[in-house]
């Protein structure tokens, strides 16, 4: 009898798992379908459109997947193929999509997993569910670095908090490689942060031997995936062709992003020693990349001078100001408010629950977000894509101590909390819900106002396309402009058989889009290029002097289109 009732006790305690799994799962669901109604899941800029476009073959006539860093060669290689089988299916969109569920589902899960006291679930359900929504804009415009941020973290939350040690590793490894997966920098990025939450785990073991055990075995999960994924990426890239390439993208990235394109005059020992015109210098400076010698390596020698003339600041004051900064300003008014109240409720957990341990992982927090948040200011790149998903971080990892000690205090204490004071609970609670609806709307209506544009500019990108496909006896060279400002669902895709090219983005040093390129443009057809008429006029004569040069007839004005954005568009042939 006794084992009969342990085994009947074992299966409803399994049964009441599963009831209270479909209901998290359900309110994450409501979260997202509310955010997919009101505001649609669109890239938040046009990295991922591009990425996508790669996979899926569109931009460089075959599927890609060795894509520089951006993705790793793992995933990259699996979308590549599945896009090859089924190439309507938006797979990598969909893949983020479901990771942003699951990034809100599998916490809650392991969260509570902790609950002794139902009542509790009146505490993890609210918090949980509001903090996810609060962040409305980082799951609505989704991007693969804040996706790949996100999921970092949210894998530590699941090893501290799921009660079972295979489902903590499981979803742990789980987010983990996918976030490295997806950018191994923004999973290195986020590390120190999630080893405060790691902390936590290490607070709940009482047997010190199982502490010291759980604290390293998950810093060595982290450590072997960078080491084991870093290897592949070696091997993959050891063919010199994509690893001329990937040392060229890294110097571009250099210039680009961080020290700036130095001019011609200032570079003209090098470019000279190679051949490279001022107009094919500066055509490139404007993303018109036709042709490049990536064995060469002039980007590498080029960023290497223009690095030297970069200020960082090395005054710890200055980058702690810097931190400071993000911290407090901004694209969003009310998430300031939220990262204050994280702490408040954190610091009153740790008073009426007496557990002052929670000051020391506060306070190793701090100095952890030092580390990760200081390496953004200290490389001087801030943009919202990785700001935002630190906030997030910081806004999880606070009120994960404060849930980690309501949850882990003895019985005795909880009801001094539930019962003796529930007004502490209600208002803390009601105060997160209300905080994150002030965060959640606002964030609503900015989207709002941003879709009506992204819209028309999607629209404009139609024409453009339709301009080009509807001719297909002659050939076309879309500007980098027509897709800088680009932003679309997740869920589509672009198709193969586009009867026009790109004059070039990030992407355009790779092999094969060189070739792409190389092979369209062999083409015996009459050659157009679009630019817009709002180009500046310096910046006209830059594009249109390459390309005389590259084609050797002088470009002429032969059309213009009007778009919907209201954007006027003159058609050059610049080959007969």
């Amino acid at each position: 009898m006794p084992a009969a009732d342990s085994k009947g006790k074992n299966e409803m305690k399994k049964t009441g798992e599963k009831y209270i799994a479909a209901i998290e799962a359900a309110a994450i669901f409501a979260i997202m379908a509310a955010m997919y109604y009101l505001n649609r899941f669109w890239f938040e800029n046009n990295d991922d459109i591009i990425i996508s476009g790669l996979l899926s073959g569109s931009l460089a006539g075959t599927e890609q997947w060795r894509i520089y860093q951006y993705d790793h060669v793992i995933l990259s290689f699996l979308m590549s193929v599945l896009y090859r089988a089924i190439p309507a299916v938006p797979w990598y969109g969909s893949l983020l999509v479901l990771l942003h569920f699951l990034a809100g589902f599998l916490p809650l899960n392991a969260i509570n997993s902790m609950v002794r006291d139902k009542k509790m679930y009146l505490i993890t359900f609210p918090v949980w569910c509001s903090l996810f929504a609060a962040f409305w804009h980082l799951h609505s415009r989704i991007q693969y670095t804040s996706t790949a941020e996100m999921a970092a973290l949210v894998g530590f939350v699941c090893f501290c908090f799921y009660e079972n040690r295979k489902k903590a590793v499981g979803a742990f490894l789980f987010f983990e490689i996918f976030a490295f997966l997806l950018r191994p920098n923004a999973m290195e990025l986020m590390a120190p942060v999630g080893l405060t939450v790691l902390l936590l785990r290490f607070g709940r073991d009482k047997e010190s031997g199982r502490r010291f055990k759980t604290l390293f075995s998950g810093a060595a999960i982290c450590v072997l995936i960078v080491l084991i994924g870093t290897l592949i990426t070696k091997v993959e890239y050891a063919d010199r062709e994509y690893r001329e390439a990937d040392a060229e993208n890294t110097a571009r990235m250099q210039m680009f992003d961080y020290a700036g394109c130095p001019e011609y005059e200032e570079v003209e020992d090098i470019l000279s020693e190679y051949d490279i015109s001022k107009e094919k210098y500066y055509a490139f400076r404007h993303y018109l990349i036709l042709d490049w010698d990536n064995s060469e390596g002039v980007l590498a020698k080029i960023a290497d001078r223009s690095a030297s003339n970069v200020i960082k600041p090395f005054i710890a004051g200055e980058i702690l100001l810097g931190i400071g900064k993000l911290t407090l300003k901004n694209s969003f008014t009310f998430l300031p408010f939220l990262i204050a109240l994280s702490w408040i409720l954190a610091i009153i957990a740790v008073f009426l629950y007496k557990r002052f341990e929670g000051f020391m992982i506060l306070l190793f927090y701090l100095a952890m977000k030092c580390v990760s948040w200081g390496y953004v200011v200290y490389n001087g790149r801030m943009p919202s894509r990785v700001v935002t998903p630190l906030i997030y971080a910081e806004c999880v990892v606070v009120l994960s101590v404060f849930l980690w000690i309501v949850l882990t205090s003895n019985r005795s204490e909880v009801k001094a909390l539930t019962f003796v004071r529930p007004g502490a609970v209600l208002v803390s609670v009601c105060a997160t819900v209300l905080l994150s609806g002030l965060c959640m709307k606002e964030q609503y209506r900015s989207l709002s106002a941003e879709r009506n544009t992204e819209i028309l500019i999607n629209e404009a990108y139609g024409q453009l396309k339709d301009y080009c496909n509807n001719d297909r006896d002659h050939i076309y060279i879309l500007p980098s402009e027509s897709y800088t400002y680009l932003r679309r669902s997740v869920f589509e895709t672009d198709k193969q058989d586009n009867n026009f090219i790109f004059t070039g983005g990030w992407y355009s040093l790779l092999p094969d889009a060189l070739r792409h390129v190389d092979e369209y443009l062999s083409q015996d057809k009459g050659c157009f290029f679009l630019m817009p008429e709002s180009t500046q006029d310096f910046v006209k004569e830059i594009k249109l002097g390459y390309l005389e040069e590259y084609f050797g007839t002088e470009p002429e004005l032969t059309d213009s289109l009007v778009l919907a954005t209201g954007e006027n568009y003159s058609v050059y042939r610049v080959r007969q």
